[in-house]
């Protein structure tokens, strides 16, 4: 069943292709913080189910267990900006705008 079609880039794939701006991590690292505030649990996604549109703006599909599953690090998007190739980029921009989820996520990530 369709309910709705997502245009846009899976990440992985624009990212290889144009590159991490800094808006477009920004727009990732907002992502994160949107999914807080809305009291997810989850929050972590798949890099297939994330999609870039043209303005660097970013949509999710299919965000499964969001209530009930605690995740509350990134772990999928950071790996598939790690695959695309930008994951110094990323931290960059991240220590820059962000050092306290940096933090946080470093030390889930070590575990």
């Amino acid at each position: 069943m369709l309910r709705e079609y997502v245009s846009g880039e899976k990440i992985k794939d624009y990212i290889k292709r144009k590159g991490l701006s800094k808006k477009l991590a920004l727009n990732l690292i907002e992502l994160i913080e949107e999914f807080k505030r809305l009291k997810f649990k989850k929050l972590d996604m798949r890099g297939e189910h994330i999609f870039i549109q043209k303005d660097e703006s970013v949509k999710v599909i299919d965000p499964r267990k969001s209530f009930s599953k605690k995740v509350p690090i990134p772990y999928s998007l950071i790996k598939a900006i790690d695959k695309a190739g930008a994951l110094e980029d990323f931290i960059r921009i991240l220590i820059n705008y962000r050092p306290d989820l940096l933090i946080k996520w470093k030390r889930a990530l070590t575990r």
